[in-house]
């Protein structure tokens, strides 16, 4: 039976994906598989023919995914095989080149498997019609639409455009898609709107430079194919959002620039990056800076002050017996609450911080001693306001101790020092005070006074315990852990002993609406109360909330005189005489529980050290209840993390802190350190040491979480952990620590990746340029004696040598630079690239030599070229002015540079001063255009055409003036070709137009002689596809006829636009324009201009004769184009006339119109309409 199947190559070096693939293919295909890229080599080289399609990993460890692609498109029987690349989505750089390479698609990681069997079907019945030859365009196109699906699989805006056109081809925003219609349209409109709606506004200057179709065309020229920035975007409905802006260029073979701009959506890092930088500041218990954080600033506040401050620690009194008696959850509550009390009182300028475990640092900016008084007693009321629901048996208070800047000390350790022995003296004289310093004050010398000062934070409450009956009450709960069992016995004690009617205790239900009782104990003869009397409602506290005092107990010896009808009534039906009720909170102040002790069958007095006995022995219940609660659920979380822990892989050690021994570990952790055993060093296991690492996160590490990224090695080699440390105490009193171990190589490995890419160039290995100035500034700043000189280099059309021989000849060209610069100057000079061709050297002027350097360049680099002549320019500053920057360096060194660019004579050259001058003109001018527009400053001068014949005026030609507030009369040969170098000619352009149009409407409108007046159309205007509908709005504007504003274009618009070109001219001819060739045979497309597109006129620059040595030869030259233009029946105006001779001579030759200074200079449109009156006449031509 035959078998039609198809037979599918699996190249992948991970063995889950080689069977999952294989498991889900097998079905519908013949499946071969190969282990790496040398494996699927050679299945190719011996079944090309039965193999139909391949699947290919991209990123193997043997040989990669991209080095296999190389290979099979150089054989022949290879490279029509269809592959269809596998990668994760976040090595969709990789995506892109391989697509490059040849593959057809492209699958993501993790797969779908629906989606691949049925692309793995297309691709194959795509590949069939390759194969026979068929619908070949079809399977490009298909192709290259995977590719553009493929790279902008993530990308929340895209948008395709030609640069040099400022055309918009196509538009998707995936937030906001009703604006794609709206806004599709020139580049420059979408980029404009596009900004300003959307990017946050630090960032729109940065994003209008960098994508602005004159950067972007700048880039490509200098060779830079991709733009990218990391900028914030606001959505509408939506938070802000990190993206990451791309702009891939490219050129077709017509010319015409491509850009593909798209966003990808970078919000995640960027908050884990944010995440990352808080947790190194910021103590997670209290969320205040922690110690060393505050330090620093502290002391860069201390460093920068003018005015005073003020230095405070605190610490809290008796804090021990909060986690020895309460549990330490309580104890985490209580230093989180007096954290944010700490964070609320601060005022700008403030810094807040925890220095270790219950003291706290406060240092506030700009206030003197006696404004530090009054905010320290606020500070101080305000904390022991968090001990106030607290039983007096604890005792919990603060103590304070200040220091005053500069007066007591001018850093942070002298402030710090007097600090605590403020609060040294206020613990002395009692604690719950606070004490500015005094130099008479005792400071803390030896560990007795440590000692000392413990003893009394516990003889307090070793008082309480002389009471037999509080010691018994706390072993019953402390030994009978179940407390359905415990609190009965207790209540049954203590009803008994004190002869009380009835005890209960009642719990918060139902987020606080009511309490229902949890427990009830009656004394004999005292029946159970009623059933609607087992609850207390929210109503009736509320309405009692007055009769309790400060600590949350209410005491009525006769309840009849209660003034809460509710209380009242509640007591009355549960046959209560007296009442005691003691509220109970938790950690974060909201009610718990309430404990009532009741009289049924006498009304009772209670002295007050009954009355704080009661309280005590309610808050102790409340707290060991609350303590059962947290256990419970603490175990069920405990239950949950342990199944997510095993189900997670995560590695877990719990190490003893004494003496660094493992105690216990997680399976997991076994795989990844397989001879692992308990009582082993943990040092010795994990990161091979003889000794405790120098960085462990254990060492004086007692109390919260720390996280580092520690090398380690094992039998795969090294690795980078993440070794995060929480301490715990086990049952039996071991100090122990318990770390869960990351693996982050990955991460860190980017990290460094990261980290070096922002120091040296990833091509060459040289300095970027970040780096580069730092260094050169260093090395200035060292060297103030010796004379050093900078220099940029560029590379002759560097652009070629990527496009004729590949992006990887160019890289080769490029650390062939690098490594002579190296070479030559070594540790003598800091060498960098700049960008794409550009390097930049700073050294010592004895050593350098250009001649000998500029030599050894041509010589090496054209000996190691494809066959292509490598010209390198040099531009050299030498440093005679130390007060500008490097960057500045840079740019003057640059200045130099662009004399010699493309000259073939020289090939370096100096800096000087005057070139400087030139630049800043430059780009006054261009700074400066906008507002000379608006304001008038640029003015329309005219110059008048003749008759050879008649000297009557045919018309004139418009040109520009600029009136500078500062450089005063500016000639147009002056700022003219600055605005055709950076295209704000266009502006100008479209300003004289104007202008005009303007002079000719109002002659209309004054019925004065009309004469057709020129207007010049530069060859950057031809980029706007809307030209000829802007002229011809203009002239409807203004309401003149068309024949009466001539447009004045050059031959090198139609050198280098010429299809636009045509377009645009057809269009306004056939308006009514007439279209003149002006400076006709100053370039070398005249005739083929001539041949293609039918001027009305053609105006000939008389500077040619001037220029020709052979004035003989120049003249009969000027006849042949006479002679032309007769014969193509194309009026010729001579321009640039100066003398009667000139005149006579063109007249001779049949031209029968001229244009020069021997007529009429340039003049304003007032003396131009004056002169106009005298030559009043009927011809046209």
């Amino acid at each position: 039976m035959t078998n039609n199947k198809k037979t599918l190559l699996i190249v992948d070096d991970a063995i889950i994906n080689r069977n999952i693939l294989r498991k889900t293919l097998s079905v519908d295909y013949n499946v071969l598989i190969a282990q790496d890229g040398v494996e699927g080599l050679c299945l190719l080289s011996q079944k090309y023919k039965e193999i139909d399609l391949v699947l290919l990993e991209l990123s193997m460890s043997n040989i990669s995914g991209q080095d296999v692609l190389k290979f099979m498109q150089k054989d022949e029987n290879f490279k029509f095989i269809p592959v269809i690349a596998m990668t994760e989505i976040e090595n969709i750089e990789k995506a892109g080149t391989a697509l490059d390479l040849g593959a057809t698609e492209i699958f993501t990681k993790p797969f779908n498997l629906t989606i691949m069997r049925q692309r793995i079907k297309n691709v194959l019945e795509i590949s069939s019609k390759q194969k026979d030859k068929k619908n070949v365009d079809e399977f490009v196109e298909w192709r290259a639409s995977r590719y553009s699906e493929v790279i902008m699989a993530n990308a929340i805006c895209n948008v395709e455009f030609c640069v040099n056109r400022d055309e918009v081809s196509s538009i998707s925003m995936k937030l906001v898609p009703n604006m794609s219609e709206q806004w599709e349209t020139s580049w420059t409109e979408f980029l404009h709107n596009f900004i300003k709606e959307f990017v946050s506004p630090e960032y729109i200057p940065i994003a209008f430079h960098t994508f602005s179709r004159e950067n972007l065309l700048e880039s490509y020229k200098n060779g830079k194919n991709e733009l990218q920035k990391d900028l914030i975007f606001s959505f509408a409905n939506d938070e802000d959002l990190w993206g990451k802006v791309y702009a891939y260029l490219i050129d077709d073979e017509k010319g015409d620039v491509y850009c593909n701009f798209y966003i990808n959506d970078i919000t995640a890092e960027k908050r884990a990056e944010l995440s990352l930088k808080q947790k190194a500041e910021l103590d997670p218990m209290t969320t205040l800076y922690n110690r060393a954080y505050a330090e620093s600033i502290i002391n860069s506040s201390i460093k920068n002050a003018v005015l005073p401050g003020a230095f405070i620690i605190l610490d809290i009194d008796n804090f021990k017996q909060v986690n020895d008696s309460m549990g330490h959850i309580y104890g985490d509550a209580l230093l989180s609450e007096i954290g944010r009390r700490c964070k609320n009182f601060m005022s700008p300028g403030d810094v807040a911080g925890r220095y270790g475990g219950d003291e706290f640092i406060i240092y506030m900016a700009g206030i003197d001693k006696n404004e530090a008084k009054p905010r320290v007693e606020e500070l101080h009321r305000s904390l022991n306001a968090v001990f106030s629901q607290v039983t007096e048996f604890f005792n919990f208070s603060c103590s304070m101790g200040v220091a005053m800047f500069p007066g007591d000390g001018n850093n942070y350790m002298d402030l710090l020092s007097k600090a605590d022995a403020a609060l040294y003296y206020s613990k002395s004289k009692g604690k719950n005070q606070y004490s500015f310093y005094d130099a008479k004050m005792k400071w803390r010398t030896s560990e007795n006074d440590e000692k000392q000062e413990r003893i009394n934070e516990n003889k307090d409450a070793g008082a309480n315990f002389r009471d037999n009956m509080f010691e018994y009450v706390f072993r019953i709960l402390l030994d009978v852990r179940d407390l359905k069992k415990s609190i009965p016995m207790v209540f049954d004690l203590v009803g008994r002993a004190r002869g009380f009617s009835r005890i209960s205790l009642f719990i918060v239900k139902s987020e606080g609406k009511y309490l229902q009782d949890y427990y009830e104990w009656n004394n004999k003869g005292i029946s159970v109360a009623g059933e609607k009397m087992h609850v207390i409602t929210e109503d009736l506290l509320q309405e009692s909330a007055d009769a309790f005092d400060q600590y949350g107990v209410l005491v009525s010896e006769d309840v009849s005189k209660l003034k809460s009808t509710k209380l009242l009534e509640w007591c009355s039906q549960r046959g209560t005489l007296s009442i005691m009720l003691c509220k109970i909170y938790d950690e974060n102040g909201k009610l718990y529980s309430i404990v009532t002790f009741e009289q049924c069958d006498s009304k009772r007095h209670t002295s007050g050290n009954k009355t704080s006995f009661l309280g005590n022995l309610a808050m102790l219940i409340g707290v060991f209840f609350m303590k059962e609660a947290r256990l419970r659920l603490l175990n069920e979380r405990y239950q949950i993390h342990k199944m997510l822990l095993r189900r997670a892989g995560a590695c877990v050690y719990v190490i003893d802190k004494n003496n660094y021994d493992l105690l216990y570990c997680t399976d997991h952790s076994r795989n990844i350190f397989p001879s692992q055993k308990n009582k082993v060093k943990c040092y010795k296991e994990l990161c091979q040491q003889e000794t405790p690492c120098y960085n462990c996160p254990l060492k004086n590490k007692y109390g919260g979480i720390c996280a580092e990224a520690i090398l380690v090695k094992d039998e795969k080699g090294k690795r980078w952990m993440e070794f995060s440390v929480e301490d715990s105490n086990m049952y039996n009193g071991i100090k122990t620590a318990m770390i869960c171990a990351r693996d982050i190589t990955e991460r860190e490995e980017l990290r460094i990746k990261l980290e070096n890419s922002l120091r040296w160039d990833v091509v060459t290995g040289l300095l970027n340029r970040h780096s580069f100035l730092a260094e050169t500034e260093k090395m200035l700043s060292n060297g103030r004696e010796i004379e050093y000189i900078l220099f940029v280099l560029n590379i002759e059309h560097f652009k070629m040598i990527n496009d004729l021989f590949g992006v990887e000849a160019g890289d080769n060209t490029l650390k062939l630079i690098a490594s002579k610069l190296i070479a030559m100057y070594g540790e003598k000079a800091t060498i960098a690239r700049l960008y794409a061709d550009r390097f930049v050297v700073c050294l010592s002027k004895e050593i350098f030599n250009p001649v000998t350097f500029m030599d050894m360049a041509a010589k090496e680099l054209n000996n190691f070229s494809y066959n292509f002549k490598v010209i390198v320019d040099m531009g050299i500053y030498c440093i005679d002015d130390a007060s500008i920057t490097v960057g500045q360096m840079i740019d003057r060194a640059k200045m130099a540079l662009q004399t010699v660019k493309g000259s073939y004579h020289n090939c370096f050259a100096y800096y000087d001063n005057a070139w400087r001058k030139r630049f800043i003109i430059e780009h006054q001018l261009m700074a400066d255009l906008e507002e000379a527009l608006k304001t008038g400053e640029i003015v329309p001068y005219y110059q008048p055409y003749f008759d050879l014949q008649t000297r009557e005026i045919l018309g004139a030609e418009v040109l520009a003036r600029w009136f500078h507030p500062k450089l005063g009369l500016l000639s147009p040969a002056l700022f003219v070709p600055i605005f055709e170098r950076n295209g704000m000619i266009e502006q100008l352009d479209q300003y004289m137009w104007r202008e005009a149009c303007k002079f000719i409407s109002a002659q209309k409108q004054q019925n004065n002689y009309l004469v057709p007046i020129s207007v010049n159309i530069s060859r950057v205007n031809f980029y706007n596809a809307k030209l000829s509908e802007h002229i011809i709005d203009l002239v409807n504007e203004y309401k003149i006829e068309p024949n009466l504003l001539r447009l004045e274009i050059t031959e090198s618009v139609y050198a280098q636009s010429k299809d636009i070109m045509f377009k645009t001219i057809t269009k306004l001819q056939e308006y009514g324009f007439k279209v003149l060739m002006d400076d006709f045979g100053s370039g070398y497309s005249s005739l083929n201009m001539l041949k293609d597109i039918k001027v009305d006129m053609l105006k000939m620059d008389m500077r040619f004769l001037g220029d020709c040595d052979d004035v003989f030869r120049a003249s009969k030259i000027l006849l042949a184009v006479a002679d032309l233009g007769r014969r193509l029946e194309i009026p010729i105006i001579a321009e640039g006339i100066e003398t009667k001779e000139d005149t006579d001579k063109l007249r001779d030759m049949g031209i029968v119109a001229g244009q020069g200074f021997y007529f009429a200079m340039p003049m304003p449109g007032g003396t131009f309409v004056r002169i106009l009156r005298q030559y009043i006449t009927k011809k046209s031509i």
